[in-house]
């Protein structure tokens, strides 16, 4: 229990303090225009995803992946075959399947 706490800190702080301001209003009390509130709101959560970073492991950056083409397997090309059918018999396609799809 000890290492969670210690190791969530911030996401438990946060919940918490979004629970009681939205029970008790405190944040009203201080600011008064809403437009002013949302953005003391935001960098609330601006702030949360900066400590949570590394804790949380989140990333923003995107992983080139590399996706090499493997001939479907049998099962497979049953499933393509049989939506082809059941396409095919209400007079529409399964795009994806032909090669100049891919």
């Amino acid at each position: 229990m000890k290492k969670i706490l210690t190791e969530y800190w911030a996401v438990i702080t946060f919940v918490v303090a979004f629970i009681l301001d939205e029970k008790y209003q405190i944040l009203e009390h201080f600011i008064t225009d809403e437009f002013y509130l949302n953005i003391a709101k935001g960098l609330g959560a601006l702030i949360l995803g900066y400590i949570t970073n590394k804790n949380l492991k989140s990333n923003t950056k995107m992983e080139n992946k590399i996706y090499t083409e493997t001939e479907p397997t049998n099962e497979q090309k049953d499933a393509i075959n049989e939506a082809n059918a059941i396409l095919n018999s209400v007079g529409l396609e399964l795009i994806g399947t032909r090669p100049n799809d891919r």
